[in-house]
């Protein structure tokens, strides 16, 4: 379950994502800064797809982890959010 004093900083940085105010009907997946790769984030993504709750992945970063190399072409959610609800990907220091 998401904190919900992180779900409310994520929820104010990212006004567009139109977040409702009850943040334990969302799914929190964190990556630490010190894992941060391409294959945690397609292995985070791939856990989002396998929830019924909408997923807010939250990528904490440092001064110096703070990027994300994709070794593909693309990146690709693929899945239905009607049934397994949305996947949202944030940025947290």
């Amino acid at each position: 379950m998401l904190d919900a004093g992180l779900f409310g900083a994520v929820k104010a940085a990212y006004t567009d994502l139109d977040l409702g105010n009850d943040h334990t009907r969302y799914n929190f997946i964190e990556i630490s800064a010190n894992n941060i790769s391409e294959s945690a984030l397609r292995n985070t993504i791939a856990t989002a797809g396998t929830t019924t709750q909408d997923d807010i992945i939250v990528v904490r970063t440092t001064a110096t982890q703070n990027k994300i190399t994709l070794g593909g072409t693309e990146l690709a959610i693929n899945i239905n959010a009607s049934q397994c609800g949305s996947v949202t990907i944030a940025r947290a220091c």
